[in-house]
């Protein structure tokens, strides 16, 4: 019988904590080597048996991720929001890690999924992409700060464009303003010539996708987000349902409830109540919630998803709630087509918002 070890990894810039369990949860080894590959990989090819492995997600995760799966049974990658376990009694390196390699032996971790070596190209443009438009976003603030410093109305865009340019910088008094001013503007030309070559090497790379184009035809999903979108999530075999995709983009409703069985006559039966909500959940992917967000804002007023927003609008839902609802039905239509390698019909989606809607209205 081949024996099973759980190890345990702290992963840290310079040291990484390790300890290694058995199957009955007795401690073998306990050990705190340097953050570089050969080390590690000798320290796990030396144990004997299946070895399972797990550390928290974090900047170095991917990267040793791929560094040692291939010479282990197993890699779980865990999110330490789920690891309340941890911060319970003591806390250092090799008790942290022998509590992940515990809770590793109990099946207990909650598991992040983790991009394989070809995907991660494409999110390493998309984060390069995100990054600068950010960066162009927190430049113009600081622009439109210093005219709107001195009392100068600077509404638009023509105070940053290159044909005005002279006259803008005029109408600052000081010189050291408008040196700040200029040099700004400088970075803005730079930041702006970077985003758009990376914007152009995004679309190249993401137009390779063998379900690009499919994803393209959702209304409301255009190239850039559809490129954000296979960057992020990779493969939609992730998501065995619609409701564990809504809770990753961050649009599942949390919900409350105790007590909710009673005695009655002898006999055990399910309370009638009402399920409290708690609101949508915290924790969830922000760049995929943008994405849908932006989408269900652009297809409110568009066929085909025009239909079913404008039924929401009529039943009372303000119009807040009906874009996260609509946002929660692009999400799950692109999960469907993605799945099932299957065109968008908006024509069938439309024929079930009218027919919706006439079935309203008759009541």
């Amino acid at each position: 019988m081949t024996q099973k070890k759980f190890v345990g990894l702290d992963v840290h810039r310079d040291t990484i904590a390790i300890v290694v369990i058995d199957e009955q949860g007795n401690s073998l080894i306990q050990s705190v080597v340097a953050t570089e590959v050969e080390v590690i990989r000798d320290f796990l090819i030396g144990l004997s048996g299946k070895v399972y492995v797990t550390f928290e997600v974090g900047t170095q995760s991917n990267w040793l991720y791929h560094q040692i799966n291939p010479i282990v049974h197993k890699v779980v990658v865990c999110n330490p929001r789920h690891n309340k376990f941890l911060m319970v009694g003591n806390k250092a390196d090799l008790i942290d890690a022998e509590k992940l390699a515990q809770l590793l032996r109990l099946d207990s971790l909650k598991e992040v999924w983790q991009h394989s070596a070809a995907q991660l190209h494409l999110k390493e443009l998309v984060r390069t992409h995100e990054n600068l438009v950010s960066d162009c976003v927190r430049v113009k603030n600081r622009i439109k700060a210093i005219y709107r410093s001195h009392g100068i109305k600077c509404s638009g865009t023509s105070v940053y464009g290159p044909g005005k340019r002279e006259m803008w910088l005029t109408k600052l008094g000081t010189p050291g303003m408008g040196f700040r001013a200029d040099t700004l503007l400088t970075e803005l030309d730079t930041l702006t010539k970077l985003r758009k070559q990376t914007k152009l090497e995004m679309f190249r790379k993401a137009r390779k996708h063998a379900d690009y184009k499919r994803l393209c035809q959702i209304p409301g999903l255009g190239f850039i987000s559809v490129s954000y979108l296979l960057a992020q999530v990779g493969t939609p075999f992730r998501f065995k349902s619609k409701r564990q995709f809504w809770k990753y983009c961050g649009f599942a409703v949390n919900t409350h409830s105790s007590a909710d069985h009673q005695i009655v006559d002898g006999k055990l039966q399910k309370r009638i109540k009402q399920t409290s909500t708690r609101g949508l959940t915290r924790h969830y992917c922000h760049r995929l919630k943008a994405v849908f967000k932006s989408a269900a804002q652009t297809s409110s007023s568009r066929e085909p998803f025009c239909f079913y927003y404008e039924n929401l609008i009529a039943k009372g839902t303000r119009p807040a709630l009906a874009q996260v609802a609509l946002a929660r039905k692009i999400a799950a239509t692109t999960l469907s087509i993605w799945k099932n390698q299957s065109d968008f019909d908006g024509k069938r989606v439309a024929a079930q918002g009218i027919k919706y809607k006439q079935l309203v209205e008759t009541q």
